[in-house]
């Protein structure tokens, strides 16, 4: 009511649409008790709703069981999407969220469904993080380490010159990146800030004549970067400044500026940077390259894709052996997820599971992202399908 709205829209993306989240971002399932990576989450002062899809059904139902959330299985008969059972219900009345944490290709999505009939505000202040406080995890501000030449393949300088000739013919004078993945591939650089990801949380802004990198690393109190991955941007005509800065330091760069955007990854907040005279919008160049890859990212692949394959032949022959025993202990979904993972740590150059390893049987097998939980997993037999 402080904030004059009817309903709050808590989104499942962080800051930079990410697929994967840090815990620190995990309002949604902090604040339903849902735990699947996707769903949007709607409170009103009367009710609250979770819409989420087909994958997420049997994990929603059980754990909302019992509570005030009412589950909306996306893409059923008779389930209307949240921007529609918006503008049945909430006609005449103003919804909040975070521009934050949503693209702002779905906030353009939804006020173009919605046009005069129900406001779209944003809320600058998140109304989650108020109450999850002072319970909310710290931010992650992993060390950032350089991407070696040998398996990055092409250098930053000549990314940034592909770059910049990408954009220009889009018309534009420089370009805001926000995706996670795109920024670690453009500089030649990772980290470890999300559990399965080799990123780290950052900003970028490239122009004609400068590119910034803004890194939490860099924020207050933080460790600050290393002397490689200095000596690494400093090469390529990067400077690096505090994360917490990208929305203060980034205005003067951009000004009077055509900029290219991607709305699947640009937040509303981003959006709200570029005059709409000044926006010009498409998929971002990088990741068009990123997608495209050299020899030397192939053979990666290719090498990668050995180790793990090892990795997975011995375990199932261990599984074939201590599934096969007519006594003894049994490995369960847990431990053989565990065993996995560290069959995995054995190959030379590995870093970690790129998504949580699914181990279940029998009916757990229903469920599409199922991940064992240590106490309440199943035990692998002989007789049920793993």
């Amino acid at each position: 009511a402080a904030h004059c709205v009817d309903a709050y829209i808590v989104m499942s993306q962080d800051a930079h649409s990410s697929e994967y989240i840090a815990s620190a971002d995990e309002r949604r399932a902090w604040l339903t008790g849902f735990a699947g990576s996707a769903g949007v989450a709607l409170v009103t002062f009367s009710e609250a709703r979770l819409w989420t899809d087909s994958r997420y059904f049997l994990q929603a139902e059980e754990q909302l069981k019992g509570t005030d959330w009412v589950l909306m299985k996306q893409h059923q008969s008779g389930v209307p999407e949240l921007k529609d059972w918006v503008l049945e219900h909430l006609a005449g009345k103003v919804v909040g969220v975070d521009p934050l944490y949503i693209s702002s290709e779905i906030a353009e999505e939804w006020r173009a469904r919605w046009t005069s009939k129900v406001s779209l505000k944003e809320i600058r202040q998140n109304l989650v993080d108020a109450i999850w406080f002072p319970l909310r995890p710290e931010d992650p501000c992993q060390p950032i380490v350089v991407h070696p030449i040998e398996y990055a393949g092409e250098p930053v300088q000549s990314k940034l010159g592909r770059l910049r000739s990408a954009y220009q013919e889009e018309g534009s004078e420089a370009i805001v990146l926000s995706a996670l993945d795109q920024i670690a591939w453009l500089f030649n650089l990772r980290g470890s800030d999300i559990e399965c990801n080799p990123v780290f949380f950052a900003y970028a802004v490239v122009s004609d004549d400068q590119a910034v990198l803004f890194v939490r690393e860099l924020d207050d109190g933080k460790q600050g970067l290393s002397e490689t991955v200095k000596s690494q941007l400093e090469g390529a005509r990067v400077s690096a400044q505090p994360y917490s800065q990208f929305f203060v330091d980034v205005k003067p760069i951009i000004a009077g500026k055509k900029v290219f955007i991607e709305p699947s990854s640009c937040s509303m907040a981003i959006l709200d940077l570029v005059p709409p005279e000044f926006r010009v919008k498409g998929l971002s160049p990088v990741e068009t390259f990123k997608a495209a890859k050299n020899e030397k990212e192939i053979q990666g692949l290719a090498s990668a894709s050995k180790k793990d394959s090892l990795a997975l032949c011995e375990l199932l022959a261990l599984l074939e052996y201590q599934v096969g025993k007519a006594d003894g202990e049994r490995p369960t979904e847990a431990s053989v997820a565990d065993l996995m993972g560290e069959l995995r740590k054995k190959q030379p150059l590995c870093v970690g599971d790129s998504f949580p390893t699914i181990s279940s049987v029998g009916p757990n097998s229903a469920v599409v992202h199922y991940r064992p939980e240590k106490k309440s997993c199943r035990t692998l037999e002989r007789d049920q399908i793993f």
